[in-house]
């Protein structure tokens, strides 16, 4: 009746004696094994069900009483006393003779007692657990995909509980607070969200909780940094349910203030670029009507004066002296437009190219202002596009402006430098310098208007600007445009 019931039982089990014999051999441990009970019943063998070479199996252990680090040695980090049978141990491990694919197996090893607790043998049981394992495998692979995608995701992301407790936070959630994992971790959301911005998170998250469901739309919150400064985010909030049951809110936040920033430079940059446009119409107004403007009017008031029929006879030298008189007049009104054309687009660019409007430039200073101004080619020059010489020569051209007018220089060099793939434009000065924004982007809020239209302008081209300057130690200016058109010859 016992060995009907242990051949019967759907667990594979076998049982070996006090000279390490196989006394039983079940059905379910022989579809496990492939081997029969014929072939292994009263040898010492069982080993060949699990490894290729002759080794003790947990049984063996067990009957011989061995010590715990005598059985971690064979089954290191997979094996753990039992705390229900005294002198029993249990253990995972797999085993890839084991059917085609291998198998992972949990086992355990019990001594069998006679009655005076003598060990007269050992019975060891095991559960074919290849499918949990790999369900198990899958998960944590899932977990650590997951875990990957979090900490490396751009946006911040953080979870807390129903009460603000702050659960987990992934690295860039770190870096936009200033704070790190282990602070964070110890957090509430109170600790970085203005008064304004927790009032707003608590009514999403009351609304949520009577919908049961995500608002779905971004909203804008207010972060606190860890150096007391705020920024402007965009955020998503959703629920999380375990069983039907809220247990949380996950927060996704990108950073938006210095997109904000932008916008705010861009609206006063567009707001000053009108105001002077609107100024330099005046001026052109103000040139027609003051110089050109008067000057054909004393030409028609003289032409009309000669075709008067009341007009007071004129010799002939008098009326030589009035042409001539009328001649000059109209070559002062032809200047003056050609000065009016040329100041608002210089022809040198379009007749001569950009290395010779830079020339140009320097030699205005020189001549106009006492500055010790040159330029400086380098490299095989290249053939622009009209859009890079007239964008290049604005910029050179607003950063000598401000040498004259602001920087007190005696000395100016402007360097043009030709390279496989780009152009690097520098202007120098010894002048007095000044203090470089800490942030760049900030240029038109803070009224550089001259540097940040070099800015614009540089980016309008595909390059970027630099500024390094100091008190006393004089500016440099560094524009530097990748170019792929080809090299004249």
């Amino acid at each position: 009746m016992f060995a009907r019931i242990i051949d019967g039982t759907p667990i594979p089990l076998f049982v070996i004696d006090r000279q390490h014999r196989v006394a039983i051999w079940n059905t379910a441990v022989e579809s496990l094994s492939r081997i029969l009970r014929e072939r292994i019943v009263g040898t010492s063998e069982q080993w060949r069900a699990f490894y290729s070479e002759e080794r003790p199996v947990m049984a063996d252990l067990v009957l011989d009483g061995a010590p715990a680090d005598q059985i971690e040695s064979y089954y290191p980090g997979r094996c753990w006393q039992s705390s229900l049978i005294e002198g029993a141990y249990e253990a995972e491990d797999y085993y890839p003779l084991l059917g085609e694919a291998g198998k992972w197996l949990y086992f355990t090893a019990s001594p069998i007692r006679d009655g005076n607790g003598r060990v007269t043998g050992a019975v060891e049981t095991l559960q074919d657990i290849t499918e949990s394992m790999r369900v198990e495998e899958a998960l944590q692979e899932s977990e650590k995909s997951y875990r990957e995608l979090f900490d490396g995701a751009l946006d911040a992301i953080w979870v807390h509980d129903l009460v603000g407790n702050i659960l987990k936070a992934n690295h860039a959630a770190e870096k936009l607070t200033g704070l790190s994992g282990e602070v964070l971790a110890k957090s509430n959301i109170r600790d970085f969200l203005s008064r304004h911005s927790l009032q707003v998170a608590r009514e999403r998250r009351h609304r949520m909780t009577r919908n049961g469901k995500s608002l779905g739309k971004p909203y804008r919150q207010r972060i606190i940094l860890q150096d007391g400064r705020e920024t402007t985010v965009m955020c998503t909030t959703r629920p999380i349910f375990s069983d039907g049951r809220l247990i949380a809110f996950q927060n996704i936040a990108w950073d938006i203030s210095q997109q904000e920033l932008m916008q705010e430079n861009l609206r006063y940059y567009m707001q000053q670029v009108t105001m002077a446009q609107e100024h330099e119409r005046k001026r052109i107004a103000r040139d027609l009507h003051d110089d050109i403007a008067q000057s054909l009017l004393l030409v028609t008031q003289g032409l009309d004066m000669l075709s008067s029929t009341e007009r007071p006879k004129l010799s002939g030298d008098q009326l030589r002296q009035h042409l001539e008189k009328l001649h000059d007049q109209a070559v002062d009104a032809l200047e003056a437009v050609r000065r009016c054309a040329h100041n608002l687009r210089p022809r040198i660019i379009d007749d001569l190219g950009l290395v010779a409007a830079l020339e140009w430039l320097t030699d205005e200073l020189v001549k106009n202002q006492g500055i010790d101004a040159s330029a400086e080619i380098t490299g095989q020059e290249r053939a622009l596009p009209a859009e890079f010489q007239l964008l290049l020569f604005r910029i050179a051209q607003e950063a000598l402006n401000n040498v004259r007018k602001h920087a007190r220089a005696s000395t100016v060099v402007l360097r043009l430098e030709f390279s496989d793939d780009s152009l690097t434009m520098t202007v120098s000065d010894n002048g007095r310098g000044f203090e470089v924004p800490r942030i760049v982007g900030n240029l038109a809020g803070i009224g550089k208007l001259g540097l940040a239209g070099m800015q614009e302008r540089a980016k309008l081209i595909g390059g970027n600007l630099r500024i390094d300057s100091e008190i006393g130690e004089g500016t440099t200016i560094t524009v530097r445009v990748p170019v792929s058109v080809p090299i004249s010859e």
